[in-house]
């Protein structure tokens, strides 16, 4: 009775990781994704049944062709050894497909309006700097390295190959890639995105050492296909976090099988200091 209640999902040598350890770990450290997986499958189709999306048949014979094709199953017994071996069945699949099309549906709703406006409102979020650094252990040193830049004409480049102690970057001459604000340290961003084309930021202190950070490129926020692709995700990924607040959620399986003592029991208790 317990393993229907509460069924071994995982057994490695010999020890059984049932779906109550799966769970409560996930809840543990705030891993829910699982949880989320579904949730947002089951508003999909509930926002399809309330707007009377439907995938015709021939449409969805399509999406069907091309998982098929995509998957190289070439023969229906191709198919069927592909489905057995994942012990599902092809109205399992196909419900799948007709998942992934509601959602293509839905975002098609999102109009280039609301891509528009959400492009300006994450404007500066989407901004980026082509950035080099040179990494050094001592202040002094970094120093003398700014001054060999801006008063002694040196390169930065040839300057980061020779004395950068970041293995990584050192042999691309301390190039740290393009980036946005959220790849850089809070203290070190704001200086990153007003500084001019050629200028040298620095010395900083940084867990490593000192740091000098050379802007090699501005970059500016353009709505190209990319971009576009990503305002449609994150204005989509909204609607739904919108639905689900409205929406009554619970986890009834789940919640019943957390209550269940299902992990050995430890003498551990939480600290109130």
């Amino acid at each position: 009775m317990a393993d229907l209640i509460d069924p071994v999902i995982i057994e490695i040598n010999n020890t059984q990781i049932r779906l109550s350890h799966i769970v409560k770990s996930m809840r543990a450290t705030n891993k829910d994704s699982l949880h989320d997986l579904f949730t947002q499958r089951g508003l999909v189709f509930q926002i399809a049944q309330r707007e009377k999306i439907a995938i015709p048949r021939d449409e969805l014979q399509k999406g069907i062709d091309q998982w098929r094709y995509k998957n190289r199953l070439e023969s229906v017994e191709d198919t069927e050894n592909w489905l057995s071996q994942r012990n599902i069945s092809f109205t399992d699949m196909a419900r799948e497909i007709e998942y992934q099309m509601l959602q293509d549906r839905l975002k098609a709703q999102i109009t280039a309006e609301q891509i528009q406006a959400h492009f300006a409102s994450q404007k500066l979020a989407s901004e980026r700097r082509e950035i080099c650094w040179i990494l050094v252990n001592e202040r002094d040193i970094a120093e003398e390295i700014a001054m060999q830049i801006k008063d002694g004409g040196r390169d930065f480049h040839t300057l980061a190959r020779q004395y950068s102690l970041d293995e990584r970057t050192r042999p691309a001459s301390g190039y740290l890639g393009l980036l946005g604000r959220r790849d850089l340290p809070n203290d070190i961003a704001p200086l990153a995105f007003t500084a001019e084309v050629g200028e040298v930021i620095g010395p900083i202190k940084v867990e490593t050492g000192y740091a000098l950070y050379y802007i090699q490129q501005h970059c500016p926020a353009v709505l190209d296909k990319a971009t576009k692709a990503r305002c449609v995700q994150e204005l989509y990924q909204l609607r739904l976090r919108r639905e689900a607040k409205r929406s009554h959620i619970s986890y009834p399986f789940l919640d019943s099988i957390c209550t269940e003592d299902a992990f050995p029991k430890e003498n551990v208790h939480i600290s109130e200091e």
